[in-house]
């Protein structure tokens, strides 16, 4: 019996990869993010029932895109903090430095700079420590413009 749950969720996990692959296609190539909205929600509601921590990390991180890009910046906070929580809870520090450089992708959009800075800070310490160059260069980059755009190009230098 037992053998037969662990098929059933075998089968419930690759078919959220599945339809994560089908969502994303939705979103990017034909970009239908309503299409792919619905879908993610479904994978979300898979992911719940099987507590699957990492994939309903990445799902709720999909969420929070789909939200930025349909303009909805409260809804993508709201999903992004949820993704952040989940990623916390995993003890995933690479994912938790990535949830609060995109947490401070939309807060600069809103034009809330000191919380944008405060994320983009945070994720670059969790970055260095992970020793993610390329990460780095993301939060480092995003810190840089934020000063070069309020004119302290001494202090954009510190980070480009």
């Amino acid at each position: 019996m037992a053998e037969k749950g662990g098929e059933e969720r075998s089968f419930l996990v690759f078919k959220t990869y599945a339809l994560s692959n089908i969502a994303y296609q939705l979103s990017t190539l034909k970009n239908d993010v309503k299409g792919a909205l619905v879908i993610y929600e479904d994978i979300y509601k898979i992911q719940s029932r099987l507590n699957d921590l990492t994939g309903l990390s990445a799902t709720t991180n999909n969420l929070a895109n789909i939200y930025k890009k349909q303009g909805n910046s409260n809804k993508a906070i709201e999903w992004h903090l949820k993704s952040l929580a989940l990623k916390e809870k995993n003890n995933d520090k690479l994912g938790v430095g990535i949830s609060y450089n995109n947490l401070g992708s939309i807060y600069k959009d809103q034009g809330d700079i000191a919380s944008a800075v405060n994320c983009y800070s945070k994720a670059l310490t969790l970055f260095e420590g992970a020793k993610d160059n390329r990460q780095m260069a993301s939060a480092m980059n995003n810190l840089g413009r934020i000063y070069q755009n309020q004119g302290d190009h001494k202090r954009a230098l510190e980070y480009y």
